[in-house]
């Protein structure tokens, strides 16, 4: 059981284009309450942790486009929310059934809430209203096992993540998603061990991060004025690989 308060000192952003009003950030602190258990035997382990922090003042990573028709004045920046919470639950389970197989599973489930806030662009106040935060999915799960045979060995594991928000300066949300890997060895000799591994068998196409802003050059609307729309651009997670790794222990 714990108890505990932390504080994240407030600054500047270095970009002179900014808004005065975005140039400084404030000090955000925390308030958390931490509870755990955990059960050991022969055979299983299981580890329970419950936990809640209310967030004061709290520091946000923003983004905009500083410039229109300039994508090259995208920044990210820090300014402040008002206050909000995370809460969740994190179980982890080993298994052992015997010396030849080794199984797991995590399962990590999380509710988040930042208050409405607002930060401005140019001379316009955005509005943004009450919301999870970015990058929180309300759950994730790894489940896995090694199963070893004389000198051999085989792991897989699957892990995934619910949708989440890519930013705090906009709604668009990530898919849900899951991965597996698999990895198979074998202990030439005390000392020397090789293996040939796989990460994300299935070639899963997944993203990770998500930029809302006008990249591609302006076009001209029905009156003949220039105009760009804002985009959602993504950044994938890691496809299809393999791998052959050799270890030598001293």
């Amino acid at each position: 059981l714990s108890i505990s308060n932390g504080f994240k000192s407030g600054g500047v952003n270095q970009n002179p284009t900014l808004n005065q009003i975005n140039q400084f950030f404030e000090p955000e602190d925390n308030f958390n309450f931490d509870f755990g258990w955990r059960y050991i035997d022969k055979k299983t382990s299981i580890s329970v942790n419950t936990f809640y922090m209310h967030r004061n003042n709290i520091q946000l990573n923003l983004s905009n486009q500083l410039e229109e028709g300039n994508p090259n004045s995208f920044y990210f920046y820090t300014a402040n929310a008002s206050d909000g919470y995370n809460y969740g639950i994190n179980i982890d389970l080993n298994i052992t059934p015997n010396e030849n197989l080794e199984t797991y599973m995590t399962i990590g489930l999380l509710e988040t809430m930042i208050n409405s806030y607002q930060y401005m662009i140019e001379n316009t106040t955005i509005l943004v209203p009450k919301r999870e935060a970015s990058h929180a999915p309300s759950y994730t799960y790894s489940f896995g096992f090694t199963k070893y045979h004389k000198n051999f060995y085989l792991s897989g594991n699957i892990t995934g993540k619910n949708k989440f928000y890519f930013s705090d300066s906009h709604n668009k949300i990530s898919e849900a998603y899951s991965i597996t890997n698999i990895d198979i060895g074998y202990k030439i000799s005390k000392n020397i061990e090789i293996s040939v591994w796989g990460k994300n068998i299935f070639d899963k196409k997944y993203s990770i991060r998500g930029f809302y802003f006008a990249l591609e050059p302006l076009d001209l609307d029905q009156n003949g004025n220039p105009w760009d729309d804002e985009k959602l651009y993504l950044m994938y997670g890691e496809s299809l690989t393999f791998g052959l790794t050799l270890k030598y222990n001293i």
